[in-house]
């Protein structure tokens, strides 16, 4: 009669092994990762084309638009958006806000504001303190609206 095989003994993996994969694989991340810019300004994933500054009448960063003054300018086709839509980050002490611009009818939304050929939206409201009113933001939008129609 034969023997039965005596189980095979598995090779004892420290107790310390899993954790210390977990802590290198977060700080090869944290070392890695695209890190945001100083000052908590937006950063761009891609420079703005020259349509969206020509569309933009020259719009720069620091330029007001209504009680707000712009924080950066990306575009066209960021944030999963469409290919063309620009987004122009806004700011004024402690309240954000983003507004993009769209050809008209890429989005099945109904727009806030249009102008001849694109539609406006605003989204991303990110406030310190007391949320921006309403009035606030359609003054911004319009604002827009009007430097995007003059330069159509």
């Amino acid at each position: 009669m034969t023997e039965a095989a005596a189980p095979r003994e598995r090779p004892a993996i420290p107790r310390w092994l899993l954790p210390a994969l977990l802590a290198a694989s977060a700080v090869a991340y944290l070392a890695l990762r695209e890190r945001p810019s100083e000052g908590g300004e937006v950063e761009v994933a891609r420079p703005v084309s020259e349509e969206a500054k020509a569309l933009l009448g020259g719009l720069a960063i620091g330029d007001p638009i209504g009680t707000f003054e712009v924080e950066g300018i990306a575009g066209p086709g960021v944030d999963g958006e469409d290919p063309a839509t620009i987004v122009v980050h806004l700011r004024r002490a402690g309240v954000r806000l983003a507004i993009a611009i769209a050809p008209r009818g890429v989005s099945p939304h109904q727009a806030p504001e249009q102008s001849g050929a694109h539609d406006l939206f605003y989204g991303h409201v990110q406030a310190d303190g007391a949320e921006p009113e309403g009035e606030e933001i359609g003054a911004a939008l319009r604002a827009l609206r009007d430097r995007v129609a003059a330069h159509e």
